[in-house]
């Protein structure tokens, strides 16, 4: 892996805005589940039962020893796809791309810490990506292996020289994915430190920015087919930081009190564990955390003095298996103590 000579590399966890380098398609479409897997849909179609894995940041840049260990967990479970949180690979020493990317990231270290450990796993894997998976080459190599073109489908990415699985068709950083039985709302929070939606200086009423707009879209589109659903579906939003938080400390208090929030009987998922969602009440600004599960490989998380790059991570893991029938979403979460994958 080429290194920067005499250059400091910066922590992804005090990240700043960072561009992607393509704009959204025209006319995004939601990635329907029979498009990657017709007989797992209409599996689930027949027995009106879905299950899924979810882990967050499961990069592992040193032995890949723990990497694998979460890994192996999800391989032995039986779910209709895997949904990655974010934070899939990490360079060395758990640092990130340097500004003008000297320090870049390879496909080599996607071979190491995302194919190969999850060479068995039979089923699809779409994701989100993290803070860590959007800087310069970074950003570039995730939309090679998750947002190919439809027209390339079932081709590998060709940085994949693990097996032969394909390179996912997401849309976009930011898409929507349509199952049999749930509506997954997945959201970029790029490289911010807490996560954000929109890049704050071109925006500053995020209301205008491109991603908050599409999900305001998305969500009265899903609100108008739910009330032709007989029984609706579950509506699920998945990002790797949770915006709009107690934590967010580029967000104006103004604009946590004005931020959406998800209402009963949907759910979020997210890799950080420590955020809570805030909501504007009659008292003004109160915590709303109820419909949040949270699933990173390496959690808790430390005061925001701490939140840089030594390794702070205790010796814990975990992944988190969600179940969805036509009347309710649950979750479990299973940890895995000394097989903790950084994050």
């Amino acid at each position: 892996m080429k290194k920067s000579a005499g250059k400091p590399t910066l922590c992804a966890e005090h990240g700043i805005w960072n561009s992607v380098p393509k704009p959204p398609p025209a006319g995004q479409k939601p990635l329907n589940f029979s498009a990657i897997d017709g007989k797992e849909n209409d599996r689930i179609l027949s027995s009106e039962k879905m299950s899924f894995a979810m882990v967050g940041c499961s990069g592992d840049p040193l032995k890949g020893k723990k990497t694998k260990a979460v890994a192996k967990a999800i391989i032995a479970d039986d779910t209709s796809f895997f949904y990655h949180l974010g934070d899939i690979i990490y360079m060395e020493q758990g640092s990130d791309a340097t500004p003008d990317a000297a320090e870049a990231d390879t496909p080599e270290l996607w071979n190491s810490q995302f194919y190969a450990p999850y060479k068995k796993y039979p089923r699809r894997i779409v994701s989100v990506p993290g803070n860590h998976d959007g800087k310069n080459t970074p950003i570039d190599n995730y939309m090679d292996a998750f947002c190919a073109p439809p027209s390339k489908w079932p081709a590998p990415w060709k940085g994949n020289t693990t097996d032969k699985r394909p390179a996912m068709i997401q849309p976009y950083v930011y898409w929507r994915f349509d199952t049999p039985l749930a509506y997954f709302v997945g959201l970029y929070s790029n490289i911010v430190n807490g996560g954000m939606l929109d890049d704050p200086t071109t925006y500053r009423d995020f209301k205008e920015g491109p991603q908050y707009q599409w999900l305001v879209a998305e969500l009265k589109a899903i609100a108008v087919a739910n009330r032709k659903n007989s029984p609706k579906k579950a509506v699920l939003l998945v990002v790797h930081y949770p915006p709009y938080s107690e934590r967010q400390t580029s967000m104006s208090a103004e604009t946590r009190r004005k931020a959406p929030v998800p209402k009963r009987r949907r759910r979020l998922f997210s890799a950080w564990p420590y955020k809570r969602l805030l909501r504007k009440a009659a008292n003004g600004l109160t915590q709303f955390s109820r419909p949040m599960l949270t699933c990173s490989s390496g959690s808790p998380t430390p005061s925001p003095t701490e939140a840089r790059c030594p390794a702070w991570w205790p010796d814990v893991a975990g992944t988190l298996r969600s179940r969805c029938s036509q009347t309710d979403v649950t979750a479990s979460q299973e940890s895995h103590p000394k097989c903790h994958s950084r994050s």
